[in-house]
């Protein structure tokens, strides 16, 4: 399945993979009491960068930025952090991967 997002121009717009095969558990957290889990497999060793954004589209942080993963199923915390390491409001958030030159996107709930 693909989602399209607007791009900067009036018919710009980006293709985005979505695969149900990755996705984060649990799925609402509260990172005040535990972490969330971003779960995807890799077939074939792969290079993998993971970034969190928030509704708005600001970065809020880099999970993984260009690490080679073997294959398998792979598992990623997030503490519900920011690049500062403050805890993130409640809201929407969504986790970026870029695996090799695809790219996925999981939807996060965060609720304190």
């Amino acid at each position: 399945m693909s989602i399209y997002l607007p791009g900067g121009g009036d018919d710009d717009t980006t293709v985005v993979e979505v695969n149900i095969g990755y996705y984060n558990f649990p799925n609402p957290f509260n990172p005040r009491s535990n972490w969330t889990n971003i779960r995807y497999d890799l077939k074939e060793t792969k290079q993998v960068a993971i970034d969190i954004y928030d509704d708005r589209e600001n970065l809020v942080i880099n999970l993984i930025d260009g690490e080679i993963r073997e294959p398998g199923e792979h598992l990623e915390e997030w503490n519900g952090r920011d690049q500062d390491g403050d805890i993130v409001q409640n809201g929407v958030y969504y986790a970026i991967l870029l695996i090799g030159t695809k790219m996925y996107v999981v939807q996060m709930s965060v609720i304190q």
